[in-house]
Formats: C-alpha cells, structure tokens, sequence
C-alpha cells in the first residue's frame, strides 16, 4: 500500500471541488474518500487516511528531520472537520495547492523503492515522457521571455532525454539520471538559470523535472535528487 499515493491521490480528488468551494465539508471529503456521506465507511476510511498522513510523515522525517511539516497538522485538521464553517475548511484545503500536494507526490516513487518495489519504465512509460518531452520543448522554444542561455540549455537536455529515451533498452535508467543529475545541479553553478527556477515562469520546467525524478526506477540516487529538487519544486 503506498500511502503518499493515497493521500495523494484525496487531494486530486478534492481539487476541483475546493477550487469552487461550493459544497459542505463532509462533502467535500466524501468525495475525496470515494463513499456517500452516510456510508458507515466514512468515519473508518477518515481514520485510515489520517493514519497513513502520519505514517507518511514518520517516513520522511526518518530521511529528512530538519524539515518543516507543519503541513501533516493542515492534513489532519481537514479530515477531522467536522463543522459547517465552510470558509475556513476551504481555507485551510486550498493552502495544501500546489506546494504541499507536489512535495507528498514526490515521495511516491521513493516510498516504492523503499519497499523494495524498484521499477523501470515500461514502453508506454517512455513514449507518454517523449510526447511530454516534445511538447516542453515546443513550449520553451516559443517562450520569448525566457533568457536565451537558459532556452538553450534546456532545449539541449530536452533533446538529450528523448535520445536516452530511444535508447533506453541498451542504457536504462543511466542516461536519464545524468540529464536530471546535470538539469539540477545548474541551479548552483549558474545565475541565470537558479534565478529562472526561483521564478513563477520555471512551474512547468519544475514538474517535469519532477516527475522524470519520479518515474526513474532507480535506487542510490534517487535519495539525493529527492533531497536536492525539492527546494526547487513548484
């Protein structure tokens, strides 16, 4: 069971409805538990959730106890609602978007590999990362307020990932995880570029980056890009 996806996974589907903040709270997380409000699972699968939130949070604090997760008690706080104060519910709901939801799925594959669940991308894992590739790189190359060093930068390793990609069968993961490796650790040996991931314009960049990191099935580095790209994720 890996619980940052399931915790995830709430959040997704709460998303929309706390963008529109329309419906009562035991609704709102109804949904997001996937039952009818009345059902008798729904105290039960509250409990559940809020037990993998700190299930969660003991994992990650066993890898990084310096970190900040005051987020856990926003987590608890929202599944244990049980008022009819709809506004701070959907205020204490909506600051969980993006930062809090992209930190608890980047520990998805983490989780996975921690219990020995090591994956490497299967064919429709490698053409949905091309296309995606593809896409980023039409994307940067229109982007006319971008400074042209880092444009160029990131088109370079773009295009250097959709080479790894064609090769992934002879090289595996290897290629992949020196691009990311590199993409990363520019942020620390050029200005430009750190001062373009501190900024709004880097977001999709940034969850690229991301989730590449995720669907890399590998085992050693995975720790250390994860420590390093967080501070970086939207």
């Amino acid at each position: 069971m890996n619980k940052p996806q399931i915790i995830y996974n709430f959040l997704e589907r709460i998303k929309p409805y706390v963008n529109a903040g329309t419906l009562q709270p035991y609704e709102c997380l109804a949904i997001g538990l996937e039952v009818e409000p009345d059902s008798e699972n729904y105290d039960r699968l509250r409990i559940q959730l809020a037990n993998n939130i700190y299930d969660l949070v003991d994992f990650m604090r066993a890898d990084q106890p310096s970190n900040e997760y005051s987020w856990q008690q926003d987590l608890i706080d929202l599944i244990s609602y049980t008022s009819f104060d709809v506004h701070n519910f959907y205020s204490t709901a909506r600051s969980l978007y993006p930062d809090i939801q992209s930190h608890i799925y980047s520990q998805i594959r983490i989780w996975e590999l921690i219990n020995n669940k090591s994956l490497t991308l299967n064919i429709n894992d490698i053409n949905d990362i091309k296309n995606n590739t593809l896409n980023l790189i039409l994307s940067i190359l229109d982007n006319k307020s971008l400074d042209d060093s880092v444009r160029s930068f990131i088109v370079k390793k773009l295009r250097k990932i959709v080479e790894a990609l064609d090769y992934y069968h002879i090289f595996g993961n290897d290629g992949l995880l020196e691009i990311l490796e590199e993409s990363i650790g520019h942020t620390f040996t050029n200005q430009k570029y750190e001062d373009f991931m501190r900024s709004e314009k880097s977001q999709d960049w940034k969850m690229y980056l991301g989730g590449l990191a995720l669907g890399l099935g590998i085992t050693d580095s995975i720790f250390s890009i994860g420590s390093t790209i967080q501070g970086l994720l939207p």
